[in-house]
């Protein structure tokens, strides 16, 4: 029998207090400060094809072990076989959208979407006037944040455009708490790059909106705020969604302790629901609006890009940067994005704490059914210092 490992997980949308149990892996909350991780040197191999989603440009055959050891984290296909960092970023060739699903507060995630976002540059960016060589794989590239939402969109254009300082940014741009060690790095590389951000998310005033009044208080909006949105009406969620949300909340009684306070939007109850609460219509659709407006943005940019001059040999590439929960198991954004974009091929990785090792036999992986995850699950070391300790904003 192998080891038995533990995975350290902060609510995505909400901060769940609870062990959940997935056979013999236990999940728990945590918290605590930043911490700087070393980078592993690359590969160029690649990885296997998920039994749920096929993953384009990839081989399917794992690297070697001693080009993969490191402490902190380790990266899986969806047949339990370790790969390098690398195999994602050859994945990302046939695809549009990577989804990138973290705990928030994971320093080690963090740190790997920092090096993804590099790694994608060196191979996908177009080659600037006055640079030497060439590449055959040029696409535009993007980087979408959860992080930020939509009504700052002018504000973050700004200042990677130069016209305002970054202490304008953080005062007008509601940065995250953890924004300065979590996502100013991409959000800086993205400048220096010359790449687009996209503001993701749905103002949360909107969704607190529709948590304490459902869906149908977004109609008597006014169109200067629904410009915000998703288009209305968004798709509701789907039964597997639905599901999966009823079986978080059937895990444990402590499952029941839910805040919807975060600290810069008091209008959001605080809640200690219950499972049948928890599930119902208004707090899916307050979901569901996460998801569907975090879809339309990236959407909104994939479409920018097709109608721009001087296309590329490759369609344009987002990242997308969300809570595991938005975008796991191809569910949340996943489904939304398909709603306005049919033919959109994306990418699926998720980052999983664990308070034990991260090296994982192939075995070990399957009777813990991590595929369940995406084409990718990167494994973390949780025992590094938390991001934050603070009450988070989501």
């Amino acid at each position: 029998m192998g080891h038995s490992f533990v995975l350290w997980p902060v609510g995505v949308s909400y901060r769940v207090l609870m062990p959940v149990i997935y056979g013999d892996v236990k999940f728990y909350d945590s918290s605590s400060t930043s911490t700087r991780i070393p980078e592993a040197a690359s590969t160029s191999d690649s990885a296997a094809e998920s039994p749920a989603q096929d993953v384009p440009g990839s081989s399917g055959k794992p690297a070697g072990s001693a080009s993969l050891a490191h402490p902190h984290y380790a990266v899986y296909n969806s047949k339990g076989d370790r790969v390098p960092v690398s195999a994602i970023v050859d994945s990302m060739r046939d695809v549009q959208v990577v989804m990138l699903g973290e705990y928030h507060d994971d320093p080690v995630a963090h740190h790997l979407e920092l090096l993804l976002l590099k790694q994608a540059l060196r191979r996908y960016r177009p080659v600037r006037p006055g640079e030497a060589g060439e590449r055959t794989e040029e696409r535009r590239m993007s980087v979408s944040l959860e992080m930020l939402e939509t009504d700052v969109q002018e504000v973050v254009d700004a200042y990677l455009a130069g016209y305002i300082t970054e202490t304008d940014l953080i005062k007008d741009a509601r940065l995250w708490p953890n924004y300065e060690h979590d996502y100013r790095p991409l959000v800086e590389l993205a400048r220096l790059e010359g790449l687009p951000v996209v503001c993701a998310n749905a103002p949360r005033r909107y969704v607190s909106l529709c948590r304490r009044r459902g869906r149908a208080a977004l109609d008597q909006l006014p169109e200067v705020a629904k410009q915000w949105l998703a288009p209305l009406p968004f798709a509701p969620p789907s039964a597997a969604y639905i599901h999966k949300t009823d079986q978080l909340f059937r895990q444990e009684p402590s499952a029941q302790q839910v805040s919807w306070d975060p600290p810069d939007d008091r209008a959001v109850p605080a809640s200690n629901s219950s499972r049948e609460e928890a599930v119902d219509s208004n707090f899916l659709d307050a979901q569901s609006l996460w998801d569907a407006t975090m879809a339309h943005s990236i959407a909104k940019r994939l479409s920018i890009d097709a109608m721009a001059p001087g296309q590329p040999a490759l369609p344009s590439l987002v990242l997308h940067v969300c809570g595991k929960f938005h975008s796991e198991g191809w569910m949340g954004i996943p489904e939304h994005l398909r709603w306005y974009h049919t033919s959109v091929r994306m990418l699926i990785v998720t980052f999983l704490p664990t308070a034990g090792p991260v090296a994982l036999t192939a075995q070990e992986f399957k009777a813990a059914h991590l595929s369940q995850y995406g084409h990718y699950v990167v494994m973390t070391d949780a025992n590094q210092p938390r991001s934050f300790e603070a009450e988070h904003p989501v």
